[in-house]
């Protein structure tokens, strides 16, 4: 640790006792994918552990100055980077904010950002995580959630537009193979009701409502899958007791089941 500091260019605002405390449970640190991003300028990825903590992943940016180092940023990667064509996209914390990158060759835009105080009193009420960013088939979609104390909300993100084209909540939610339709599905909870839908692509119209008779019965859950085989999107509906009720179906080509 003390040759690691004496590397370091920020010695005269950063005493070594701190910068040895930050350290001193290190169990496991492992740098790769080292790239150049300038003349003395580099990114790297860092596999980090602290003795009986979770592993968890770093993106680090450092300049190299008369061998001296410098920290350019340094973000805890949150979720895995998934990537589609010249986009990717990944949740990280950086100082006290949680972003939603989306990163366009090269270039990053945040579309999402959320506070990450964890020392707060009252941190887990300010908290706002993102999660499962994944793209549509076609890669002309983001869907990503967002996750805060007794709320959450799902949304999806026109990539080319660069606009939400929905948000909502449900507990299952995808694209058909085509990219025609949206499907969502959701089952009841403490702030959100049951229910299953269907939207057309582009423009997001509803274009089925699987509740469309809900007073008729007490439905309290909702799955929704594609059948491939079919062409159909089933939708369950069941009571409280996990009992179904009844299956209905909306055909890709309009016609409904």
């Amino acid at each position: 640790l003390n040759e690691a500091y004496k590397m370091r260019s920020d010695q005269t605002e950063l005493t070594y006792e701190i910068f040895r405390d930050w350290y001193k449970d290190i169990y496991h640190a492992k740098p790769y994918d080292f790239k150049k991003t300038n003349s003395n300028e580099y990114e790297f990825y860092v596999e980090y552990q602290d003795h009986n903590e979770l592993k968890i992943k770093f993106k680090v940016a450092m300049s190299v100055d008369e061998n001296k180092i410098k920290t350019l940023f340094s973000d805890q990667i949150l979720t895995e980077e998934v990537s589609f064509g010249e986009y990717s996209v990944y949740a990280v914390r950086r100082e006290d904010k949680n972003y939603m990158i989306l990163v366009e060759n090269g270039e990053e835009i945040i579309l999402d950002e959320g506070d990450a105080n964890y020392d707060s009193e009252y941190s887990n009420l300010e908290e706002v995580s993102f999660r499962r960013p994944r793209f549509s088939p076609k890669g002309n979609y983001l869907i990503y959630s967002a996750v805060g104390w007794e709320w959450g909300a799902d949304y999806i993100y026109d990539v080319k537009n660069k606009i939400v084209k929905i948000s909502g909540s449900g507990h299952e939610f995808d694209f058909t193979p085509d990219e025609k339709y949206f499907y969502t599905c959701s089952s009841m909870g403490m702030i959100t009701g049951a229910g299953g839908e269907v939207y057309s692509i582009p423009d997001f119209d509803i274009k089925f409502n699987a509740l469309d008779n809900a007073e008729d019965y007490n439905c309290f859950e909702v799955d929704c899958e594609y059948d491939e085989n079919s062409g159909n999107i089933i939708f369950i509906l069941s009571d409280e007791k996990g009992e179904e009720i009844e299956t209905k179906s909306f055909s890709v080509t309009g016609a409904v089941n």
